[in-house]
């Protein structure tokens, strides 16, 4: 029996592709069984986890001798390089072939090696077409749901400024981020800024729902939004410093608005479509000698979620701040948050998407079969640091508790698919249900259980060549950190999707990577890296001088991305000419300074090392400045990149959470021998 994966729309493609994308995904592959060879009947065990099918195949040839191997050459790294989650004992080769055919879309052909039989996994013209047709329909369909979430967000603030003081009771219980927005003094600053976006912003409100990032200065604002803007901030300092706490921000004015859309799609999926940040400035004493417009800097003191009424986050973050502002410390809120994020029936509720088994239940015996998950569920916000251990184990006892081999096409960041699962005995398809509400398609074939995300070619198009982590983990592993120039060579190669979805999942690069890219707050964030690693040695030069880099001196397409960067600042004033420049600084962490030459090697350690970058334009327009010297426009922005002792700091507490995680392991082997069943139950 076949379940059937959520049919996907397509966008400019043939109706012959839309009718291929709405079947099982084993139909899609619709490949061929491979020839009879008496060896294929050979029975293997495999467990892995993630691995790349290149390896997995390697294991596979030398437990039975047959050749097998993956992509038509070294360079077909795709191929090569999918990875795939196996839990098997005693199964046929010829099965897990077949399994492994169907799961990941690639072809089984036949050659000779060595006089002997030998088996090729490779993508043809058809698979490679049909994932770039449902490549183009996945991503667009997650942008329409995602711009879907920020109009809630916005129609959410226009219902909330409405609703009277009994609706508003009643929605601090029943939808605690309506109430949030409507019954706090704090949510109605929220509310209005948003309101006044929706409404009087068009370009910056059309931006924020496309998720692109969008700038707002001040000077550009009504007074209305002014007033509003300021009331974000203030109510983001209570909700910081808490009810009865002291006024933080009052040496601070606001001077933009920035929002930061998130481009993850599972944020938008939970109801979360990004941020909006108010920047602001310190107070210039009342005697400051005017200099000249300078809209750069800032610190983000002012911050509001992008949610949307009923939605996850919109539960979660207004139950918490609703909590603040009756009383409760800030602390006290996050730990009751927390606290929520371990009932998976709450999640399920919550995230999860819609069940086909679940809007119609099965008839079929082995799907009724009760079986009992007595898995601990592990806490989420622990996964992230431990995702790869988490996984094996969740794979590993879903194995156990189907009594079925498992074959999963695996990808960095994906959602468990026993994310949603309830301890206890239940039918075996209320297993499944929580894997299709995660966002996984399923079908049982050949006596094994495939599993697949239903956006497989979205998570594709964010896999980077091995080789490319391998250069740049060997790097940080001999330097202890990665430099400014290194950074931007790596992340000037990649998409978006690649950066956000696998590079900062990768254990080893994350946490060098994460920081230096976080631009929400107005810094360069990616958009900078890709404009400092395309410039050539010579302009790097000519940046790091006292001169600095002429504008005249960028390309058409560095001078675009520099216009990516600073044209929300600068807004419309013509250019006659300007420079970049680049300077880098050290900032200390050590309490204790060194105070002799065998201290220096900690104290460099210690350092967190700032690339300031600074944009200088000569404006045509605004007349000259005393002195007779053009006006100008200034932008400032820096990446920072973590110190050697941060970095070898995060790395011990992964080390410690895998131990944590080691030992949770043994405790639960006993009760995973108990619940050991083997194949034969299925078949009955």
């Amino acid at each position: 029996m076949l379940t059937t994966m959520r049919p996907v729309t397509l966008v400019s493609v043939t109706l012959t592709v839309f009718s291929l994308a709405t079947v099982t995904f084993g139909q899609v592959a619709a490949i061929p069984a491979p020839p009879p060879d008496p060896r294929l009947d050979q029975k293997v065990t495999l467990t892995v986890t993630a691995m790349k099918l290149a390896d997995v195949l390697d294991q596979l040839a030398k437990q039975t001798g047959i050749y097998l191997h993956a992509g038509t050459g070294q360079q077909d790294w795709k191929v090569r390089e999918q990875r795939v989650s196996v839990v098997a004992k005693e199964v046929p080769l010829r099965t897990l072939i077949g399994n492994f055919s169907e799961v990941l879309r690639f072809r089984v052909s036949t050659g000779k090696k060595d006089g002997k039989t030998s088996y090729l996994f490779w993508q043809d013209r058809n698979q490679r077409d049909l994932e770039a047709a449902l490549l183009n329909s996945q991503a667009e369909a997650g942008t329409q749901r995602a711009i879907a979430v920020r109009q809630a967000a916005l129609d959410s603030a226009d219902e909330a400024l409405k609703m009277t003081p009994q609706q508003i009771e009643a929605a601090k219980k029943d939808d605690p981020w309506l109430g949030y927005l409507g019954g706090t003094k704090s949510g109605r600053s929220s509310a209005q800024v948003l309101q006044q976006l929706s409404h009087n912003y068009p370009d910056f409100r059309d931006l924020m729902l496309r998720g692109k990032r969008a700038r707002l200065n001040m000077s550009d604002a009504s007074p209305e939004m002014q007033q509003a803007v300021r009331g974000l901030m203030g109510s983001w300092s209570t909700l910081m410093r808490g009810k009865n706490g002291p006024e933080p921000f009052s040496d601070f004015t606001p001077f933009a608005l920035v929002a930061a859309p998130t481009g993850d799609a599972r944020s938008t999926e939970v109801g979360m479509g990004g941020m909006l940040t108010v920047l602001a400035r310190v107070n210039k004493p009342a005697d400051a000698r005017p200099d000249d417009v300078d809209s750069s800097g800032g610190v983000p003191l002012g911050m509001m979620p992008l949610a949307s009424k009923g939605s996850f986050v919109g539960r979660m973050i207004g139950k918490m701040f609703i909590s603040i502002d009756s009383g409760k410390s800030p602390e006290e809120a996050q730990r009751s948050l927390q606290d929520e994020f371990r009932d998976p029936k709450l999640l399920a509720e919550m995230l999860g998407k819609q069940s086909r088994l679940e809007q119609k239940p099965p008839h079929e015996p082995w799907l009724l079969r009760e079986v009992d998950w007595n898995y601990d569920e592990l806490d989420l916000l622990k996964q992230a640091a431990i995702q790869a251990d988490a996984e094996a184990q969740m794979l590993q006892h879903l194995s156990t508790v189907v009594a079925l081999p498992l074959v999963v096409e695996t990808y960095p960041n994906s959602f468990p698919p026993t994310a949603f699962i309830s301890k206890g005995k239940q039918p075996l398809y209320h297993l499944l249900i929580a894997a299709e509400k995660t966002g996984w398609g399923w079908q049982l074939s050949k006596g094994t259980l495939e599993l697949k995300p239903e956006d497989w070619a979205l998570e594709r198009s964010y896999m980077i060549p091995e080789a490319t982590l391998k250069q740049y983990r060997a790097l940080l592993q001999k330097n202890g950190t990665l430099e400014l120039d290194e950074l931007a060579a790596l992340l000037a190669g990649l998409s978006d999707g690649q950066i956000l979805h696998t590079l900062t999942a990768d254990e080893e690069l994350m946490p060098v990577v994460l920081p230096a890219i976080s631009g929400m707050f107005g810094s360069g964030g990616i958009d900078l890296f890709r404009l400092y690693g395309g410039l050539s040695s010579a302009q790097k030069q000519a940046l790091a001088s006292d001169s600095g880099l002429k504008f005249a001196d960028l390309s058409p397409q560095q001078y675009d991305q520099l216009l990516d960067l600073v044209a929300g600042s600068w807004g419309g004033a013509e250019i006659t000419g300007g420079v970049l420049k680049m300077s880098m600084a050290s900032l200390g962490h050590s309490n204790n300074p060194p105070t002799d030459a065998k201290s220096k090697p900690t104290a460099e350690a210690d350092a967190v090392r700032i690339a300031r970058f600074k944009f200088v334009a000569e404006l045509a327009s605004d007349g000259a400045t005393d002195g007779g010297k053009p006006a100008t426009r200034k932008f400032e922005t820096e990446i920072a990149l973590p110190s050697k002792a941060s970095l070898a700091q995060t790395r011990k507490n992964i080390a410690e959470a895998r131990k944590q995680m080691a030992k949770s392991e043994k405790k639960g082997g006993a009760a995973e021998a108990k619940a050991a069943t083997g194949p034969a139950a299925a078949k009955k």
